[in-house]
């Protein structure tokens, strides 16, 4: 009985450092409602033509919704700030026609049919990471 007292304090300690380290794991981010949708297309559509498809269709809901955070965005903002946000936004869709060239210059070009897959997938990503930018903007706004 002793012993059992003494491998219970000193594991009590102990117990409390695993219980500090889950509380300090970074919290998963929520998945988007787009890429859950995604995920399900590429589970039942797995030929090259429907994951293609899939991707781009997705690419195009992540599109509508960078359209309604940018809108959302624009309507927060002062009107100084309002040009900067326009500007900026001017120059990704620069960034991101001169970028999709090269997606398909370089990865889509390429022999078999999985280079086209990836570059509808860098297609999908460039366009999801600029709405995940433009809320992480509208997030810090008071």
């Amino acid at each position: 009985m002793k012993t059992l007292k003494l491998i219970v304090l000193f594991l009590i300690p102990f117990s409390c450092l695993v219980t500090n380290a889950a509380e300090d794991e970074p919290q998963k981010e929520k998945e988007h409602t787009i890429d859950i949708w995604l995920g399900k297309q590429l589970e039942t559509h797995y030929s090259t033509a429907g994951m293609m498809n899939a991707l781009y269709e997705g690419q195009e809901m992540w599109d509508k919704e960078l359209n309604l955070v940018y809108a959302r965005l624009m309507k927060q903002l002062p009107k100084s700030k309002q040009t900067i946000l326009k500007n900026s936004q001017r120059a990704w869709i620069t960034f991101r026609d001169a970028n999709s060239k090269l997606i398909n210059a370089t990865i889509a070009d390429q022999q078999g049919s999985m280079y086209r897959v990836e570059a509808a997938d860098a297609h999908y990503r460039a366009v999801k990471s600029r709405v995940l930018q433009l809320l992480e903007y509208e997030r810090s706004l008071p």
